[in-house]
């Protein structure tokens, strides 16, 4: 990586070359808190998880017992063989792991027992639901905070996401936001320069894939750790049974907020399961964002690398390019097939329109779904411009050289999309 990128990061982290086999090189310092746990915990034997460990763990935590339909039994025990024989964690990354998977069961045991509080859930409608289902980096996270923005919606703010479930003795939601406080700052300290790459606050809206992550169905995995047999077993799975998961999850956190009228759902993880997805909610728009994948997948292949580097020091970035332009070949085919069974749910937007003119687009879409636009709204929508700046983190520099990839590498794997589109 280029001199600009190492002194636009803090001092105390010197990014690799990312076109070395490692996204940490030998030559280079992964942060001092991460390199600090690693030692310390390096003295402890590295047990495998297993489920049942896991799950017993969530229930000591919790106090409940029951988890519901267990049809995700099957992926969380292959993300476990895959963590166990592939992802090449350090200690610090199974550690986090284990409290991640942990933090996932205690969440589905609450939501159990929310579920039978409330029966009548079953009944409800869902809000009107419009995702935004654009690939990693082309302006989903800008658009899904602007769309969020509006009064009239309904959205996941990451202290919700993170904590579906109401936790004991917490009904101003002071405990679950302190923790989501706790998480961002934990996140900062281990990997500060991930923010410049893709922020993650407490208060701002977060994706609903965290949703699909209850049922281990989700890209989550293959995206944060090297998972490939997982990924592979997952791409074959029917995702139904977490789509309907999530679905039982929105209506219990839409009846918290009985104003809003549409749902503002975003993951490019939709783009591979789009037909699932309409399944479950009939009344589903889809906006999908557009933007050069020359530019787009080496961002997205940088974003994965220092995130991976996070669980393990052994992140080979060319492997993590063929993994994920593979990938995005299979979002774009899935989502163009589904265009030519559905073509009235889509909207198209351009990155490169978004970026010039928020204000225009986003009249653009409120027209389009039939939102109404007053003065409320349009300050809600400025307010939101303003904090969601670009390089409020710092710059984030990348090429696809980084991750052993070329232009034409590009144009022979996303062919379809690339001509459908005119790129």
């Amino acid at each position: 990586m280029n001199s600009k990128t190492t002194t636009a990061l803090s001092s105390d982290i010197r990014l690799p070359t990312l076109s070395t086999d490692a996204c940490w090189g030998q030559q280079t310092r992964a942060p001092l808190a991460l390199r600090l746990t690693n030692g310390a915990l390096s003295i402890l034997p590295a047990r495998r998880l297993t489920s049942g460990a896991l799950i017993d763990a969530a229930r000591r935590k919790t106090g409940l017992k029951d988890l519901g339909d267990e049809f995700f039994l099957p992926a969380l025990d292959k993300l476990l063989e895959s963590l166990h024989e592939e992802a090449r964690l350090t200690p610090a990354g199974r550690l986090i792991q284990k409290k991640r998977i942990t933090d996932l069961l205690a969440n589905r045991l609450r939501l159990e027992e929310e579920f039978k509080k409330k029966p009548e859930l079953s009944q409800t409608e869902l809000l009107p639901p419009v995702m935004i289902a654009g690939l990693q980096r082309t302006g989903t996270t800008l658009l899904h905070r602007l769309l969020a923005s509006h009064p009239h919606t309904r959205s996941l703010p990451s202290w919700e996401v993170l904590n579906p479930g109401p936790l004991p003795r917490d009904p101003e939601n002071k405990r679950r936001k302190k923790l989501a406080r706790q998480a961002e700052k934990g996140l900062q300290l281990i990997a500060p320069q991930f923010f410049a790459i893709h922020p993650i606050e407490a208060d701002s809206v977060e994706e609903e894939v965290l949703l699909l992550e209850l049922s281990f169905m989700s890209q989550t995995g293959e995206a944060i750790m090297r998972v490939p047999s997982y990924a592979a077993w997952l791409e074959a799975q029917d995702q139904k049974p977490a789509y309907d998961y999530m679905v039982k999850v929105l209506k219990l956190m839409q009846a918290r907020t009985p104003a809003a009228k549409h749902w503002i759902l975003k993951s490019p993880h939709h783009m591979e399961w789009l037909e699932t997805a309409i399944a479950a909610m009939p009344e589903l728009r889809i906006i999908q964002t557009h933007r050069n994948p020359e530019a787009t997948v080496a961002s997205f292949c940088s974003m994965v690398c220092h995130g991976q580097a996070v669980f393990s020091n052994q992140v080979n970035a060319h492997e993590v390019g063929r993994h994920w332009l593979k990938k995005i070949r299979r979002l774009t085919e899935r989502t163009l097939e589904t265009r030519r069974r559905s073509p009235d749910r889509f909207i198209d937007l351009r990155y490169e329109d978004l970026v010039e003119d928020p204000q225009r687009e986003l009249k653009m879409l409120h027209e389009k779904l039939h939102w109404s636009i007053d003065e409320n709204s349009q300050q809600a929508l400025e307010n939101e411009l303003r904090h969601s700046r670009k390089g409020r983190f710092g710059q984030h520099h990348y090429s696809l050289t980084d991750f052993g990839l070329t232009p034409n590498d590009i144009k022979v794997e996303l062919q379809a999309y690339l001509s459908t589109y005119g790129f």
